[in-house]
């Protein structure tokens, strides 16, 4: 499906990286706003770069289901 929609023949990242920590809530800190700034920086210059997770947008299973759906219609309603 991501291939199909993304327009590719096969995916091959180079960097992936996926951080899970068991039994653990982010706590998120004063610095918090500077770090969702840098995020929505990179995003804006790096076009087609998309960062999901717990680190913004939320921490529950919830938010992340919400997440991942407006990430997905963001991806596919892309001209």
């Amino acid at each position: 499906f991501f291939t199909q929609k993304m327009g590719l023949t096969t995916f091959n990242p180079d960097l992936l990286h996926l951080k899970r920590i068991k039994k653990a809530i982010p706590q998120y800190t004063i610095q918090s706003k500077e770090r969702l700034m840098s995020i929505a920086t990179m995003e804006a210059q790096c076009q087609g770069l998309h960062l999901a997770g717990n680190i913004r947008d939320g921490i529950g299973m919830a938010d992340r289901i919400k997440q991942g759906a407006d990430l997905a219609k963001e991806i596919i309603e892309r001209p």
